[in-house]
């Protein structure tokens, strides 16, 4: 009588966690220690303009997003974090995912006023490294953009709209654990 009285409980308690993970739009997957954590949006306005009209008009904040077969996700990696561009008239700040950030002044600035590309020259003089790198338009409904820096590539959005995309969360509690894999870039279109 204990062990169904018990049963009956247990049962009770994790409709009414389900019921609560629910209603907060959350999913979550545990595996031991380890937790996988899936934030739907509440809302998916997530459009920026087909075309940037002048330099000025290029959003000025990026954050690297991921793809899987739902669509385009914000990924809070176990280790380490997504990575984050900055851009203001003179420089491109970029906060890489596991390694400090690099500020890179801009050299040589390529923009054609109605284009959806442009292509840029950087050099971070404490470093002496040089970057060349371009960014692309290639979804504007989802607010997608391919920023790709000296053979590295990442989608991204602008950072103001991360909280419209789903977000998964990697979370190791004990151990380091195994990434998430996402679709490769060729793929995206």
């Amino acid at each position: 009588m204990k062990i169904l009285l018990s049963l009956i409980l247990m049962m009770i308690f994790v409709q009414s966690f389900a019921q609560t993970i629910a209603a907060k739009s959350t999913v979550v997957h545990m595996y031991k220690t380890d937790t996988i954590v899936v934030t739907l949006p509440k809302t998916q306005n997530t459009k920026i303009p087909k075309i940037w009209k002048n330099k000025k008009s290029i959003q000025k904040e990026w954050i690297h997003i991921e793809k899987d077969f739902k669509g385009y996700l914000n990924y809070d990696p176990c280790d380490g974090e997504a990575e984050q561009i900055y851009i203001t008239e003179n420089y491109i700040r970029i906060e890489w995912a596991m390694e400090e950030p690099e500020k890179f002044k801009i050299l040589k600035f390529n923009f054609a006023n109605g284009s959806r590309i442009f292509t840029f020259t950087a050099i971070n003089k404490e470093y002496r490294n040089q970057i060349q790198g371009s960014a692309q338009i290639l979804d504007s409904e989802k607010g997608v953009v391919l920023w790709e820096i000296n053979g590295f590539r990442w989608l991204t959005v602008p950072i103001a709209n991360i909280d419209q995309y789903r977000k998964i969360e990697n979370i190791c509690v004990n151990n380091k654990v195994v990434e998430l894999e996402f679709l490769p870039i060729q793929n995206y279109k």
